[in-house]
């Protein structure tokens, strides 16, 4: 698999293999898909655990009750 990156990412992995945080461009690449992956698949769950509370609040009829920022 090929990836381009813009001039400024490139730039940015180069700098970080010549500090030697990472020894191959493969292996930040491998990292960043990861931590993303895996912030996404967190962002996933906090957006699910909101609906549950929604559906919680609406079922036990506190809809009307809540106050949301803004609802000042």
């Amino acid at each position: 698999m090929e990836i381009s990156l813009s001039d400024h990412l490139s730039r940015q992995v180069e700098q970080q293999i010549a500090t030697g945080s990472y020894r191959t461009a493969d292996e930040l690449m491998e990292e960043a898909v990861s931590l993303l992956l895996d912030q996404r698949a967190r962002a996933e769950g906090r957006i699910e655990s909101l609906r549950r509370i929604e559906k919680m609040v609406e079922e036990a009829g506190l809809a009307d009750k809540v106050l949301l920022p803004g609802d000042e």
